[in-house]
């Protein structure tokens, strides 16, 4: 009886600390952070393609999840550069594991970094789906390293300081959360 209550206490402290792992990977830049929620699967493609990488393309993604966005721009440009930027280490994993089952390790980097710290100077392109606060802080680091022509794709959160090249409207689509694609030219 000592055992299987030993076992049982055993079992608890380890999901405990579980959770507490999972919490602390969610919400690395604290609670007011964006956490990680998903784009929609049909939404990626569209995505990709928006992006329009070439061969010598550099293309960013803040913020990048499980790395969908960049698979699937990596399948429709394998030859450009893909660099992802998350914080949160489950997504991460995830896509790291994605990445290798697909062989495109060698053209996606995923990098443990803050996105407000990243160079963006490299980048010909940005993938963004963040909240409306991070958005805004973004903008003058945008317009500081972008490079001129660089082109930047915010998932449903504008950035309020900047007229977009074009709005893309997503109620087409068949997702739970996403409205617009917003398309701007630095």
């Amino acid at each position: 009886m000592l055992i299987l209550a030993f076992i049982a206490l055993a079992i608890l402290v380890i999901l405990f600390l579980a959770i507490a792992l999972y919490i602390c990977s969610i919400f690395p830049y604290g609670v007011m952070a964006p956490p990680f929620i998903p784009s929609s699967s049909e939404l990626h493609g569209l995505i990709a393609t928006e992006l329009g990488a070439s061969p010598e393309s550099v293309v960013y993604d803040l913020g990048s999840g499980n790395a969908a966005v960049l698979l699937a721009a990596w399948r429709q440009e394998p030859h450009a550069r893909y660099i992802g930027i998350e914080k949160h280490f489950f997504p991460r994993t995830w896509a790291r594991l994605k990445c290798w089952r697909t062989e495109s390790g060698a053209r996606i980097e995923l990098r443990d970094a803050d996105i407000f710290e990243t160079d963006l100077r490299p980048a010909t392109h940005v993938f963004c789906y963040l909240f409306p606060q991070p958005m805004q802080r973004l903008l003058p680091k945008f317009q500081n390293e972008l490079r001129p022509g660089a082109l930047v794709i915010s998932l449903d959160f504008p950035l309020e300081a900047k007229e977009p090249e074009r709005v893309i409207d997503l109620s087409s689509y068949r997702t739970r959360t996403s409205r617009a694609l917003y398309v701007y030219r630095f």
